[in-house]
């Protein structure tokens, strides 16, 4: 993006009506002051006697009245700082009122891009590699946003097509997940401000950096660099930012050790058992605990979700149930370490598993019934009777859902709901493809019930599955009422396709 001027082009042409019309140069520069951002009075001085911008205009008197009488309409100054200083969610109206002033069409960026924020015209998916820079830079930095609708002369023009909603949330994560590690953190949001819309995707600050890049991708991506947010640019970082990250990284595993060593020193070590978050196994002194693959995967998601470094943010949760002696009922391992949202997720991107029969068997242990299992019997090529053996000879704690599962391997099942007059135009922005990629609570759960007024002719098709896989990636991990929509969903989906028809 252009870099801007410590006055646009705007700006002076108010100053030259204002001083046209009587005011006193103090007044004028207490209207164009801002913090970060001086204006020198002789500046004033030069504009007046036409040293400097002579080629521009006066505003006209409406225009002046208009900017006396509103002056934070034509600008809401940028500033990086008050960005830092707003907490929690990315995408709150705080926040987005710092990005976006309040009357687009009366304004031109004041300011270069930060070390936060980087806008761009269009939307492009042809050049992920681009993103994927941005973004990683962003996440071995402070984080930051990447805004799309912003032309290189710093209009808000908005986005001219509709590219952004279009590209699936599952292939942008595709993409960074096999190019970068570990994981980048990221969120989209499209946001309308009047008749104007523009994308947002916005990468928070990685806890653990730095983020490398692990595969080439064009002359933009090389294996095993690392790529740092500087002011107005993302590039290699340089040898004082890779320094201070190690030196962060090494002073965070030190004040692990010493936590963890503290804390057992405390307990005692008879009284103390170490976890496993990869395998699952606690250990201490008197027993060895397999923890369940469902639970462990919540736990992980707890631990990306507490490291923030503020205790009072750290999540806090209670274990409940009941514990069971896993060597006589004869738990056996899952093959491979899947649980329910990959069963759910692998489905929605029709992925075609090397070993569909272990998703199958993973279902059994699982405390909901309600997921996808059709698809991976049909992946699987094996009949419905072979199904119902597989899941009988899996021995799990789940019993009652077991159960459950093979009475919808035999007789379907019944997740679909009548249409009714109600509700139904959601059925026909589905088939009509007009679902929005922005959506609130309620209707997001007014899409997904729909889904399941619809027939296999209706659902079967891409733009189905990736706005169901678009609500997944959104919700399913943060909204337990919407987790319980998308699952009924997918599973009549799932019947619907999959279930051979008697």
């Amino acid at each position: 993006m252009k870099k801007a001027k410590s006055l646009e082009e705007w700006e002076v042409s108010i100053i030259k009506a204002m001083q046209g019309n009587g005011y006193s140069q103090q007044d004028i520069l207490s209207y164009f002051t801002r913090p970060g951002r001086s204006i020198n009075i002789a500046r004033l001085y030069e504009i007046k006697d036409g040293e400097s911008f002579s080629q521009i205009s006066p505003a006209s008197d409406e225009k002046l009245k208009e900017f006396v009488q509103n002056p934070e309409d034509y600008v809401e100054f940028l500033d990086a700082r008050s960005l830092e200083n707003v907490s929690g969610d990315p995408f709150s109206r705080k926040r987005l009122g710092i990005i976006f002033p309040k009357n687009l069409e009366k304004l031109i960026l004041p300011s270069d891009e930060t070390d936060i924020i980087e806008y761009k015209s269009a939307f492009n998916w042809s050049s992920p590699e681009d993103y994927g820079k941005i973004l990683s830079s962003f996440s071995n930095n402070k984080g930051g946003y990447l805004v799309f609708g912003v032309s290189p002369e710093g209009e808000f023009v908005g986005l001219k097509n509709s590219k952004f909603q279009e590209v699936d949330s599952v292939k942008i994560s595709k993409f960074l997940n096999t190019h970068f590690v570990p994981q980048i953190m990221w969120k989209r949001k499209l946001f309308s401000k009047g008749k104007k819309k523009f994308g947002i995707i916005y990468a928070s600050s990685a806890s653990r950096k730095p983020i490398i890049c692990c595969k080439d991708k064009g002359v933009t991506l090389k294996d095993g660099e690392i790529y740092f947010r500087y002011v107005g640019s993302s590039e290699k970082v340089r040898h004082a930012e890779l320094a201070a990250i190690i030196e962060e990284r090494v002073s965070r595993i030190s004040d692990l050790w010493k936590d963890r060593v503290t804390r057992i020193a405390a307990t005692g070590p008879e009284d103390s058992a170490i976890v496993d978050l990869k395998t699952g196994i606690a250990e201490g002194s008197g027993a060895i605990v397999n923890i369940d693959p469902v639970l462990l995967d919540q736990i992980r998601d707890l631990r990306e979700k507490g490291e923030t470094g503020d205790e009072r943010k750290k999540p806090e949760v209670r274990l409940s149930g009941e514990i069971m002696d896993s060597r006589p009922i004869g738990l056996v391992e899952v093959p491979t370490a899947i649980n329910d949202s990959d069963l759910i997720f692998s489905f929605l991107m029709r992925e075609k598993v090397v070993n569909p029969i272990d998703y199958l068997r993973q279902s059994c242990h699982s405390a909901t019934h309600v997921l996808p299992i059709f698809y991976y019997i049909w992946l699987a090529g094996i009949s419905m009777k072979e199904a119902v053996r597989i899941v009988e000879s899996e021995k799990t704690n789940y019993v009652a859902c077991k159960k459950k599962i093979i009475r919808r391997i035999t007789d379907g099942g019944a997740f679909g709901v009548r249409k009714s007059s109600s509700n139904d135009l959601f059925v026909e922005d589905l088939e009509n493809k007009k679902i929005s990629l922005n959506l609130n609570v309620p209707n997001s759960k007014k899409y997904l019930y729909a889904i399941r007024k619809m027939h296999k002719k209706s659902i079967n098709n891409d733009f189905i599955f990736s706005s169901v896989c678009d609500l997944f990636q959104q919700f399913y991990f943060e909204r337990k009422d919407i987790a319980t929509f998308v699952r009924h969903a997918v599973c009549h989906m799932d019947t619907e396709i999959y279930m051979p028809q008697s």
